[in-house]
């Protein structure tokens, strides 16, 4: 699932934001030309390449300076009219589609604004141009609470296809992740999922697939694990302050054992980290929205959190984190 930090259409649409302050102006195509001559390799991907004019200007300096760049593109697969053909023939693209489920209920669920059968013609015509082109083909997949279920048809699918996948894993919105589910629930997934793959191993592709699909499992079963742990704690009984000094726990241990010389001598410091969710409670007036989002960030990775604390702004953290106090069960 994308963001309004990556698709303007979503930001505007689906998260009513003013469209954000494109940084690519005139003296950064200018500054390329001096790059792009020596440059091997590039992958474009984040919201959707083939809408707006970015990309295309630099495909444009790619095609009149220096065609023999090895470039990857992550597409949704619902874009593909003669300009985009025209780039993709021009240049030699190693193609990533984005594909979630072949359930076409669910598909307009999670891609907004999308269309399975489109998604599907524009598959055949991609999967052929990699061929073709002699470049790699694959498909990503987002692992969410909307699509857990049409996993293993969906795995058929491209197996029968001998097309290799990989899965995404989703922190972020709380309501589509499944990693922050209950122990229960995750159990059920995966004993779900265990019971309906079909692992394949006709072909290198398919045995690749099965090893992915393998992987997922071990990932559930290490949520679950972490779920059966954090809810031993049984966070939901603390108190905003108990839920906080936890927390805070957990960053302090986590940056002492990464670096045991000094607790603010980590790349992002325990001073900051603690500033930030001080801020977060005092601006989130709501104690019950407070503890849920609270209870998030206890269960989450720790080194997800710092990461993302380093390179969000504070508004950005804050609206994910309220995001978090509203979903978290």
């Amino acid at each position: 699932m994308c963001n309004g930090e990556y698709s303007t259409r979503i930001r505007q649409e689906r998260e009513n934001k003013e469209m954000a302050q494109s940084p690519y102006d005139y003296a950064f195509y200018e500054q390329l030309k001096e790059f792009i001559p020596h440059l091997k390799e590039a992958s474009f991907s984040g919201g959707e390449p083939f809408v707006g004019s970015k990309f295309f200007k630099i495909w444009d300096l790619m095609i009149e300076l220096n065609t023999n760049i090895k470039l990857s593109i992550t597409t949704n697969g619902n874009v593909l009219n003669d300009k985009v053909k025209y780039y993709l023939n021009k240049l030699s693209f190693h193609i990533t589609l984005s594909l979630d489920t072949i359930n076409p209920e669910i598909y307009k669920n999670i891609r907004i604004g999308g269309d399975l059968n489109i998604f599907l013609h524009n598959f055949d015509w991609f999967y052929e141009y990699a061929k073709n082109k002699s470049t790699y083909f694959n498909v990503k997949t987002c692992v969410m609470q909307q699509n857990w279920h049409d996993l293993p048809d969906l795995a058929e699918f491209l197996n029968k296809r001998n097309v290799p996948f990989l899965y995404n894993n989703v922190f972020y919105p709380p309501n589509a992740s499944i990693w922050n589910l209950s122990s229960t629930k995750l159990s059920e997934i995966k004993t779900y999922l265990e019971n309906n793959f079909v692992f394949h191993n006709q072909s290198i592709v398919q045995s690749y697939n099965a090893e992915t699909m393998k992987g997922l499992l071990r990932q559930i079963d290490s949520w679950q694990k972490q779920a059966l742990y954090s809810e031993s704690f049984e966070l939901n009984k603390m108190t905003t302050k108990e839920l906080e000094k936890f927390l805070l726990n957990n960053f302090k241990t986590f940056i002492l054992n990464e670096q045991k010389e000094n607790i603010n001598s980590y790349p992002f410091s325990y001073l900051e980290i603690e500033k930030i969710i001080t801020k977060l409670v005092q601006d989130t007036k709501n104690e019950y929205l407070v503890n849920n989002g609270l209870i998030y960030f206890c269960k989450s990775p720790v080194e997800k959190i710092i990461s993302e604390f380093r390179i969000r702004n504070y508004e950005t953290i804050k609206d994910r984190f309220i995001q978090a106090c509203k979903f978290t069960c």
